[in-house]
Parts: structure tokens; C-alpha cells; sequence
């Protein structure tokens, strides 16, 4: 994990999100007590083309998790 000064980019891995440490932690636990509902939208490996056409034309208004068979 990288982190700049407080109020600018923090980095987890491949993803960037903008804010303090803090608030992350913040959002965090906003998250874990659900006032925080992410937007995902579900497909199988078998639909996994589908899953990218829908980001690609931008169908998708949260993020697209492709998930092993079950």
C-alpha cells in the first residue's frame, strides 16, 4: 500500500482511490455497517464476454465481477 499526504491519492495495489488513510477507513466501515451498497453486477465464466461488451458500450452503472462456476 502507498500513501502521499493526507487529502490526496492513495494507492491499494492496482487500485487508486482519492482521500486520507482515514477515510478510507471511513468509507470502510460505512461499508460494513450498510449504509454503503456497492453496485455489482454478477456473471459466470461462461458470460464473461458479455460482462466486458456491457463495460465496453457502457451498460454496466457499477462494476461487472465475473465468478467461478459454482
Amino acid at each position: 500500500m502507498t500513501a502521499s499526504s493526507p487529502g490526496t491519492e492513495v494507492g491499494l495495489g492496482h487500485s487508486t482511490y482519492w482521500g486520507s488513510i482515514s477515510d478510507l477507513y471511513d468509507v470502510a466501515a460505512m461499508y460494513r455497517a450498510g449504509q454503503i451498497v456497492p453496485d455489482v453486477e454478477r456473471f459466470t465464466m461462461d458470460n464473461a464476454l458479455e460482462a466486458y461488451r456491457k463495460l465496453e458500450a457502457g451498460q454496466l452503472s457499477g462494476r461487472a465481477v465475473v465468478v467461478p462456476h459454482s
